[in-house]
């Protein structure tokens, strides 16, 4: 469910499109005749829409951009030229159509998408305090029925204006009264994981176990170091670029990997520089993790200590 989610907020309109070109394949094949006489305007946007859905799997956004204003421009040239000397290439001209769509598909395919994302979260978060008000939008169909006989004298045009307006202002009456609100909830969770380095949590060093410049092994600290690459691999696809970073901490804390979407948390004593690990102040860390987090964005905070602090208030400062 998590790939087929994904898949579907990386291509939403691509998909869109594949569908709407599937449509319009299947109204071609059910008409009668020789292909381009079938149906010019169904033919060319099934053409349209493959020449975009190919310029945003094959070209990017770049790419795309200067393709479609080379063959935009060539296209320019060309028709100048058909007033000038009043000869016409109809395949030219359709070759170099083609090429800017496919030119406008690398560039602003991506975009568009980013665009149908932002949609579908918005529709997503909308809210409703009184949904029961809702029900009164069966009357539509009601007031159609009503209006169309009352403003028969308008005219068809001005009869059709007036109906959409009274359709218009009832529905967002009824939107109002029933408290139709947007919410908008934050798209990505960055963790921050606090660590404890001082002296109270003790070190699990290993006989006959050393580094190859002959320090000993705390088996501790490595165990920590392979929950948080295990963390950070294991998120999820839909947590992928939710961004993660590590405060190391004692008597004083220090931001040793800033909040990023990494794949891979490579964490040493040696970020963090000289430590006083005689104290451990977890209230200082909790406020720099406070202060480090970026706008935008879910929080959470993953405290590793054994909680024995000797200064600050951990629980003032949560």
């Amino acid at each position: 469910m998590d790939r087929l989610n994904l898949l579907f907020n990386d291509h939403g309109a691509t998909i869109l499109l594949m569908v709407l070109s599937v449509i319009a394949l299947i109204r071609l094949i059910r008409r009668g005749g020789p292909i381009l006489a079938r149906s010019p305007v169904t033919l060319g946007t099934l053409v349209a829409i493959f020449s975009l859905i190919i310029g945003k799997f094959t070209l990017t956004t770049y790419l795309g951009l200067w393709t479609a204003i080379t063959s935009m421009s060539m296209l320019t040239i060309a028709l100048v030229g058909m007033v000038m000397i009043h000869r016409w290439s109809p395949w030219i001209g359709r070759v170099l159509a083609v090429v800017t769509i496919i030119g406008v598909g690398g560039w602003a395919m991506p975009t568009a998408e980013a665009g149908v994302r932002g949609g579908l979260r918005m529709l997503r978060s909308l809210e409703v305090v009184h949904p029961w008000w809702l029900l009164l939008l069966g009357i539509l169909p009601w007031m159609v029925w009503i209006s169309r006989r009352s403003l028969a004298g308008l005219g068809p045009i001005r009869s059709k204006l007036a109906i959409g307006a009274r359709l218009l202002v009832t529905t967002l009456l009824i939107f109002a009264v029933a408290e139709l609100r947007l919410s908008r909830p934050t798209e990505h969770t960055t963790v921050l994981y606090l660590i404890d380095r001082s002296l109270s949590v003790p070190q699990e060093i290993t006989p006959n176990q050393a580094t190859a410049g002959g320090e000993p092994i705390d088996q501790r600290w490595t165990r920590v170091q392979q929950f948080l690459n295990e963390a950070v691999q294991k998120r999820g696809l839909a947590h992928r670029n939710d961004p993660s970073g590590v405060v190391l901490f004692a008597r004083r804390p220090r931001l040793v990997l800033p909040p990023s979407p990494v794949d891979r948390l490579f964490v040493s004593d040696q970020m963090a520089g000289p430590i006083d690990a005689n104290y451990t102040d977890i209230a200082s860390a909790l406020k720099l993790a406070l202060a480090s987090f970026p706008e935008g964005t879910g929080k959470r905070v993953v405290l590793i200590s054994d909680g024995n602090e000797n200064l600050g208030n951990a629980e003032e400062q949560a």
